[in-house]
C-alpha cells in the first residue's frame, strides 16, 4: 500500500481486532460453504487448487475495482497483493480439505 495517501491505513494500536477476528471466519466460512456444498473437495490437493483459483480470482476482483475507483494502488501493489493473497488463500484451501477428507 502506498505510504503517501494519509488517513487510509489505521495504526497498529488503532486496529479492530474484532473485525479482522469475523473477516478471517467469514472468508472461512464461504470457502467451507463452497468446498462441502458445491464441490465435494476433501483432499488437500483439491484444496490447494480451489483455494488458489478463488483467492486469485476474488483478489483480482477487488483490486482492480479499488484501482479504478481510489489512490489506493499501484499497478506494482496490486501485482504484489494478488500473489500474495493467492498465496494465503490456496494454504487455507489446503488445509481445509485436508480436514474435510480426515477419517
Amino acid at each position: 500500500m502506498p505510504d503517501n495517501v494519509p488517513g487510509l491505513q489505521k495504526s497498529e494500536s488503532d486496529m479492530v481486532m474484532w473485525a479482522m477476528v469475523l473477516s478471517c471466519l467469514f472468508l472461512g466460512l464461504l470457502l467451507a460453504y463452497i468446498f462441502v456444498q458445491w464441490s465435494g473437495i476433501s483432499t488437500w490437493q483439491s484444496g490447494l487448487t480451489a483455494g488458489a483459483i478463488i483467492g486469485f480470482l476474488l483478489t483480482c476482483s477487488v483490486d482492480l475495482g479499488l484501482f479504478s475507483m481510489t489512490n489506493m494502488h499501484t499497478v506494482r501493489t496490486i501485482l504484489m497483493d494478488i500473489g500474495i493473497n493467492t498465496f494465503y488463500y490456496a494454504a487455507i484451501g489446503a488445509v481445509m480439505g485436508w480436514w474435510l477428507g480426515r477419517k
